[in-house]
């Protein structure tokens, strides 16, 4: 059996990336929309750093590796 190309693989990578990003969703919809921005525990970020964090994150590891897509701003991926 042939282990799947690339391209074969896209659709059924971003299929599952959509699925966890609304599951994602669901967890910060139950954050209030006045506290996103609070910082509940003095050592850890802002909430709103682990929604962009999640976004970045995907970015970073899939944009070249599995979408074969260029950065727009390399200097951006190195920082996040």
């Amino acid at each position: 059996m042939a282990a799947p190309s690339d391209l074969e693989l896209q659709p059924i990578l971003l299929q599952r990336l959509n699925d966890a990003r609304m599951r994602s969703d669901e967890l910060f919809s139950i954050v209030r929309p006045d506290a996103i921005y609070e910082r509940p525990i003095p050592e850890r970020h802002r909430i709103i750093f682990y929604l962009g964090h999640l976004e970045a994150f995907d970015w970073n590891l899939l944009r070249e590796r599995a979408l074969d897509l260029a950065s727009f701003h390399p200097e951006f991926d190195r920082l996040f």
